[in-house]
């Protein structure tokens, strides 16, 4: 079957970014209609701890963050990112949520370490970034799924149309202008006629592995809802001439992959008696104080005499009064896997011989696959640094325990993607840039998809992102000239 609609503005994807831009388009007097291709929405959102960051000074703040992207974006689009976090209080309040400041480390995780400001404090302007808050609910959730619950309310509310199972697969264009989007449903093909423009909220590529080998160099775990992220926008976006950024770019935790679990468990230690190490048995980082954010970059090291990367993964080593100290898998409402529960002493994981353990390290060494001999010279020497002080990565002396309570127990952590960042560049104003610098006529971006961050992510930017480029996106494509007339040809590209 073949079915066609016309609407002034297309909003692909039905997560946080995509719910922002149509509520703004809708309020500012345009008809919207939202495509989702899965069987419901909210995306990444949903499943993340909804953290937004306060911002003190916003010149500041703008300059802080543009270096941390490395001059890859410009000032010009994080000055009106910087502004426009400080309208979310209001906005948020006048969709009917609430808001409360929110600590960065709620449970006080040993490991991994999270910033209460910005992840990178040594960049200049870092003293104009604040806090962080979320919006409030009453019911067991994380930020993002109360910020999800809000979204999707006034979605309903306003009588926005979502069209659920649909997959935008092309992008319309004619005489240079995007004018529709073709999609296909479970029973039939799509097409949309758009008056004034298409928005961009798909999300990243952690569910693309050839995207994922290709852009990034490798094939990671992800935390984020599985399926959703596949990159569809990207495609489309490229095939309209669109320019990529931030390909290489992508927020990662330490997680653990389990059988019978698509998505990742992220990792998070109480207890001072644990160290991780590479498949050489080598420590490589202060793990108290890697960031939670940048799990890839500490990980992704490739050695260039065998090829291999030794620490893809790395294994997590412990002791038995570690193991009683809770369990090694945060509870902070963040990842898919938070509806999952992980046993308080870590014994049904035992059972599940996801942790494998051992009175002897040499026992657990062989378990892991591991050289024993190495693996005891690793104990060895972070019980004498527990002690002494830890002169090669100056982990502090109040993080650290000797593992002296046997049984020990291990399990292999791996980089494990709460998002990519990469997608269509886009401006301060959130239209789609192509590989010749030019807008792309009514093509705009929000979100993840092309996000703003590069390598170097300070933490709860994404969130932050999502509403403020919505935001800009939905108000300007509802500002766009009306086309009066628009067919479109069977075969027009």
């Amino acid at each position: 079957m073949m079915r066609e609609l016309t609407t002034d503005v297309a909003v692909l994807g039905f997560g946080g970014a995509g719910a922002t831009a149509a509520i703004e388009a809708h309020d500012a007097g345009a008809s919207v209609v939202i495509l989702e291709k899965m069987e419901s929405g909210g995306g990444t959102t949903q499943e993340s701890s909804g953290n937004i960051r306060v911002i003190k000074d916003h010149d500041r703040a703008a300059d802080h963050y543009c270096q941390l992207t490395l001059g890859t974006t410009p000032l010009a689009v994080m000055q009106v990112f910087a502004h426009g976090i400080s309208e979310i209080p209001k906005w948020i309040e006048s969709l009917g949520g609430q808001i409360h400041e929110t600590e960065a480390d709620p449970i006080k995780y040993i490991f991994p370490y999270i910033a209460p400001t910005t992840s990178y404090p040594n960049f200049a302007g870092s003293e104009a970034i604040g806090g962080r808050f979320a919006v409030k609910s009453e019911h067991d959730e994380g930020g993002g799924a109360a910020l999800w619950r809000v979204l999707e309310k006034n979605v309903r509310s306003r009588g926005i149309e979502v069209l659920y199972d649909t997959r935008a697969n092309k992008l319309i264009k004619k005489d240079g202008e995007i004018v529709g989007v073709r999609a296909a449903t479970t029973d039939s093909e799509l097409t949309i006629h758009t008056k004034k423009g298409v928005v961009l909220a798909t999300g990243g590529f952690s569910y693309n592995n050839e995207m994922q080998r290709q852009f990034i160099g490798m094939e990671l775990f992800a935390f984020s809802p599985p399926r959703r992220n596949t990159g569809d926008g990207i495609i489309m976006a490229q095939d309209v001439g669109a320019d990529l950024w931030h390909m290489t770019a992508a927020v990662c935790g330490f997680g653990y992959k389990v059988p019978g679990y698509e998505a990742a468990f992220c990792a998070g230690l109480l207890s001072p008696g644990f160290f991780i190490v590479d498949q050489k048995c080598r420590r490589f980082m202060n793990e108290a104080h890697v960031e939670f954010h940048s799990g890839l970059l500490s990980s992704q090291v490739l050695d260039s005499v065998e090829g291999r990367r030794y620490r893809m993964p790395s294994y997590l080593i412990f002791d038995e009064e570690t193991r009683l100290s809770g369990p090694i898998a945060t509870r902070v409402k963040h990842s898919y896997n938070q509806r999952f529960k992980w046993s308080d002493d870590n014994s049904t994981e035992i059972k599940r011989g996801w942790i494998k353990t051992s009175q002897t390290i040499e026992g657990l060494a062989n378990q892991l696959g591991l050289k024993s001999e190495q693996l005891q010279s690793a104990k060895t020497s972070f019980d004498e640094a527990s002690q002494h002080g830890d002169k090669d990565f100056g982990r502090a002396k109040e993080t650290m325990r000797p593992l002296d309570r046997p049984p020990y127990y291990g399990i292999a952590i791996w980089p494990s993607l709460s998002n990519t960042q990469g997608g269509p560049r886009r401006n301060e104003s959130a239209r789609v840039i192509d590989v010749f610098g030019k807008e792309i006529p009514r093509l705009y971006s929000a979100g993840e998809l092309g996000s703003i961050w590069g390598q170097l992510y300070p933490g709860a930017g994404n969130v932050s992102e999502c509403i403020v480029f919505g935001r800009i996106a939905g108000r300007n494509v509802a500002a766009e000239r009306a086309i009066p007339n628009n067919p479109i040809r069977t075969g027009e590209s």
